[in-house]
């Protein structure tokens, strides 16, 4: 997978996450949580309830919104899981499952650039 050509694919894929991390950082500090800046968080919108439930799900194991509330079909278990055992193994802090996201998000095109290169060549 190294190559001594014009730019070894390691390197390009070292720039492409790092833009890519750059990328998403600023989206969710400038566009969706533009109150981090002030030192304030709040989740809005779907955010909140996949972290009630990923809470919810590490420390009551159960899949719900609240330990006391009836189980959720509202979310798929794709994204909950993972926060799900990142808030069991860490702590339910709304900050861990933005870093996943991010993660995942950087990996994707990481993948995706991968392929590209397989498929298509440098």
């Amino acid at each position: 997978m190294l190559r001594d050509n014009t730019g070894s694919m390691v390197s390009r894929f070292v720039v492409i996450a790092t833009l890519a991390i750059v990328v998403r950082v600023l989206a969710l500090l400038l566009v969706a949580h533009p109150e981090i800046s002030q030192g304030d968080f709040r989740f809005t919108h779907d955010e909140k309830q996949y972290h009630a439930i990923g809470a919810t799900l590490a420390e009551h194991g159960r899949y719900a919104v609240s330990a006391a509330g009836p189980p959720s079909a509202l979310r798929p278990p794709g994204l909950v899981l993972p926060i799900a055992g990142l808030y069991r193994v860490l702590r339910p802090e709304p900050l861990i499952a933005i870093g996943y996201v991010i993660l995942c998000s950087v990996l994707l095109i990481l993948v995706l650039g991968a392929l590209a290169e397989i498929t298509h060549g440098g």
